[in-house]
């Protein structure tokens, strides 16, 4: 991975990306020159594939816009699900701000995620150094010495970074293979069915703010979840609702809320007198926020087992070379 697109992943970048993008079409901005004017509030790594887009639609002016944003790289597929129905409803400025949302649950995680697999790595190779460097000194083979110094310092000046960008650049897209696998086990597969539902409602509130019937925007909505598995729920939902059942019984029997610990919101102070009382929506991401940390821990627990048996693998012939 080049360090310009893993800049790009970072989800303090794409935060910072949709957040712009987001406050130019609320100020005004059209396209295509909302992109040359993003280029100059973004972060480095975005200008030339934003500036690409921009010369891209002017050159192809016939062209949907829908196809130029799914033909950029700049963008994510999970990303364009969301900018898709942005879109249709004419309101792309409220779906990027969701998007920066996204990456802003997603950076604290995925930053203590990244630092602890590097850690865990960088003290496998310091433990591969020790065996190594435990045989040289039994042997009197300075050469031997050399070598294996040399060879853990190159060893850790890439796989130690290689591996913290590619489980940071897994972590903070929501339709990864991490996340699959996370599924596997109830606190992942909660915090993915929570994280899908936050949008999900927050979707079918838009359609409906527009004007669209109940059949478009149950349709709209579930087309813009990126995970396969919990699309094919929406889409139940969807084709349920197109036979005149009601929404909310087709959502009961879709087992989605089953799946998903959400709790309640804790109660207000006494003391204060709130405006307004937190709503469903914001109690679902609530739960997401608490089961993103606890996620996070589930991951770090099973890298931290995976490591271990590795080091124990490749740790016993080394064991049995030094005793021979």
């Amino acid at each position: 991975m080049t360090e310009s697109k893993y800049a790009q992943l970072l989800p303090a970048h794409r935060a910072v990306l949709f957040a712009e993008f987001s406050r130019a079409i609320e100020q005004g901005a059209r396209f295509p020159g909302v992109f040359d004017s993003l280029a100059e509030q973004v972060p480095a790594c975005f200008h030339g594939q934003l500036h690409e887009l921009s010369a891209g639609i002017s050159r192809n002016q016939d062209q949907p816009l829908l196809a130029h944003l799914e033909n950029s790289p700049l963008f994510l597929p999970w990303e364009k699900r969301f900018l898709k129905i942005g879109l249709a409803t004419l309101r792309i400025q409220e779906v990027a701000a969701r998007i920066c949302d996204c990456y802003v649950l997603l950076e604290n995680s995925g930053r203590r995620i990244a630092t602890f697999n590097a850690i865990g790595v960088f003290l496998l190779l310091l433990l591969f150094a020790g065996v190594g460097l435990t045989a040289a000194f039994s042997e009197q083979d300075t050469g031997s010495l050399a070598w294996i110094t040399g060879g853990i310092c190159v060893a850790g000046l890439f796989c130690v970074p290689w591996w913290s960008r590619f489980i940071l650049g897994q972590w903070m897209q929501v339709d990864s293979s991490l996340w699959r696998l996370l599924t596997l086990f109830p606190v992942g597969r909660s915090c993915v069915t929570v994280r899908s539902l936050h949008q999900y409602l927050l979707n079918l509130g838009l359609c409906v703010q527009c004007g669209f019937d109940l059949g478009r925007t149950t349709r709209l909505s579930a087309q813009a979840e990126p995970v396969g598995w919990l699309r094919r729920r929406y889409q139940r939902i969807a084709e349920a609702v197109g036979r005149g059942e009601p929404l909310s019984r087709s959502v009961a029997a879709s087992g989605l809320l089953a799946q998903a610990d959400i709790r309640e919101m804790p109660a207000p102070d006494e003391g204060r007198k709130e405006l307004w009382n937190p709503g469903v929506i914001d109690a679902v991401r609530a739960a997401y926020q608490r089961q993103l940390s606890q996620a996070g821990w589930v991951f770090m627990s099973l890298t931290g087992m995976f490591l271990t048996m590795l080091a124990s693998i490749l740790l016993v012939p080394a064991a049995l070379l030094l005793q021979a």
